[in-house]
């Protein structure tokens, strides 16, 4: 699962969690037409491994909340019960109209590509 990278190359890196594939494959080739390095996990399950094994920490998460397996919620609640070492700002991307506990942001699906990038942006830069 090595990282993606564009020409730019700003080395900001974004763990994008969701279970299709073709989310993360069009949320990927975004980001990283945009500058981000991006890295996929299929459900929260695999995503908290990442987090947990990496001796790199990602910069953001784009989470989807509804997902087989473990959800968004299972690892949101992982989290809160064992936090990271560092923080790792968490945007909830998701067809629900509200920001769950411990998530920096929200954007809705369908995901808007400006919408996303300015909330990856606005979470990096805190």
């Amino acid at each position: 699962m090595s990282p993606l990278r564009s020409r730019e190359g700003s080395g900001l890196w974004v763990l994008v969690v969701d279970d299709d594939q073709d989310v993360r494959e069009s949320v990927c080739e975004l980001l990283v037409a945009h500058g981000y390095a991006a890295t996929t996990a299929a459900d929260g399950g695999e995503a908290l491994r990442l987090l947990r094994s990496s001796a790199r920490r990602p910069d953001v998460v784009l989470l989807d909340l509804r997902m087989p397996r473990c959800t968004g919620w299972d690892l949101l609640e992982s989290l809160r019960a064992k936090p990271l070492p560092m923080a790792v700002p968490i945007i909830v991307v998701t067809a629900d109209a509200a920001r769950p506990l411990g998530a920096a942001d929200w954007v809705a699906k369908p995901i808007a590509p400006r919408v996303l990038l300015d909330a990856v942006g606005r979470a990096c830069s805190r």
